[in-house]
């Protein structure tokens, strides 16, 4: 029993869980808005293979806010009513798997209370445009989830750490988040034309790691 009960605390102690909050910045907006920052949040699951590697996945949410680029802009539409937009909203979701090294013991600066971790990866993310698809009555015939952008993500994180103790950590985070295959602008209630293209997003947060097992 005590075996088993040390084996299980020895694998726990790999696994780590980190949470953070913060802005998003950047998304290409049509040429009607321009892209105002917006929350970012991410919850990982590492399980930390030696000293300077881990693997990690991700959940993270980040939101999209385009504002009018003149307050007295006014769009058109066939029926001859004229609406003014003042901002228009979208949440990016997005999961990933990600390698993590662990930079400062690497590189050879890292001390007992100081730390920098690095990590990359990639995965799926989709946006979600509630007005949007409300507007078409959620008639979809797109691929993958209906009526949102679907798109792959590559991004990299660079994690400066200060370490509280053996199991709890808090952490910076500065990442770029690269979007290929988005195929609309984010303010699709303002502009639905197609973007097809490749964007990036740039996230900074704070947050905190903790290992599970003593």
């Amino acid at each position: 029993m005590s075996l088993q009960f040390v084996y299980g605390q020895s694998t726990l102690s790999k696994i780590y869980l980190d949470f953070s909050g913060g802005a998003r910045f950047l998304g290409k907006t049509s040429s009607y808005t321009k892209s105002s920052p917006g929350l970012h949040f991410d919850l990982g699951l590492g399980y930390q293979v030696n000293e300077n590697f881990a693997i990690k996945g991700e959940f993270a949410l980040d939101q999209y806010i385009a504002k009018d680029t003149a307050s007295d802009a006014i769009f058109t539409y066939d029926s001859g009513i004229k609406y003014t937009y003042f901002y228009d909203k979208s949440t990016l979701i997005r999961v990933s798997i990600n390698g993590v090294l662990n930079v400062g013991a690497l590189a050879g600066f890292a001390t007992d209370k100081f730390g920098m971790k690095a990590q990359v990866g990639l995965g799926v993310a989709s946006n979600n445009n509630s007005d949007f698809k409300s507007d078409f009555n959620g008639s979809f015939s797109d691929p993958g989830i209906k009526g949102n952008d679907d798109m792959i993500t590559a991004g990299i994180v660079i994690t400066p750490q200060y370490l509280i103790n053996d199991r709890v950590s808090l952490n910076g985070n500065v990442g770029y988040t690269f979007l290929a295959k988005q195929s609309n602008y984010i303010d699709r209630v303002v502009d639905g034309s197609q973007f097809d293209g490749t964007d990036m997003l740039l996230h900074v947060s704070v947050g905190i790691s903790a290992k599970l097992g003593k």
